[in-house]
């Protein structure tokens, strides 16, 4: 395995993405300021992360709206609990799609849920090189000690803790 391979990250699930129909500013151009004008639409048909994620967003906030009291840990398992499994080709490329495609409807009643403690994510910062500071900003609190950790290609790869999961079951 190539050495930049250890920085890669993995899906967690799929949403659609692909050829996306997307309203577009009337301030922006298609292709900038180039020799051909100028090209402004109101419509554009796009692909990839950028158009998947609002999806994603989109679910997680419609989950939210039927279960307010859950975390976003617990909105989380209920998404990627609930999903659509995908034929993935070529065979060994399983895990491109996450644990599958999303099912937003699915997920306000997925019958388990795994929340996670917050302490595991702070170990998990540490190890990935965040200061004292980074953490600050992120849990918005100054209790967090940052503990020196060496780093390993293995680091990389780490999951947080499967004691850290905590099962509960949805009413």
């Amino acid at each position: 395995m190539k050495h930049y391979c250890y920085y890669l990250l993995q899906p967690d699930i799929a949403a659609p993405g692909l050829s996306i129909l997307v309203a577009y500013s009337g301030l922006t151009s298609l292709n900038g300021d180039s020799s051909e004008g100028k090209r402004i639409v109101k419509y554009y048909v796009e692909s990839g992360t950028s158009m998947a994620c609002p999806h994603v967003a989109a679910a997680a906030a419609y989950v939210k709206s039927f279960r307010p009291d859950w975390s976003p840990a617990a909105i989380k398992s209920a998404l990627m609990t609930t999903t659509k499994s995908m034929k993935i080709r070529p065979v060994g490329a399983e895990l491109a799609s996450g644990s599958g495609q999303i099912n937003p409807r699915k997920a306000i009643n997925p019958g388990l849920i795994h929340g996670l403690d917050f302490d595991p994510y702070i170990s998990y910062f540490c190890k990935e090189g965040y200061n004292s500071t980074n953490i600050a900003l992120l849990t918005g609190s100054k209790k967090y000690q940052v503990f020196k950790h060496t780093k390993s290609k293995r680091s990389r790869w780490s999951k947080l803790p499967l004691n850290a999961l905590k099962a509960s079951t949805c009413k």
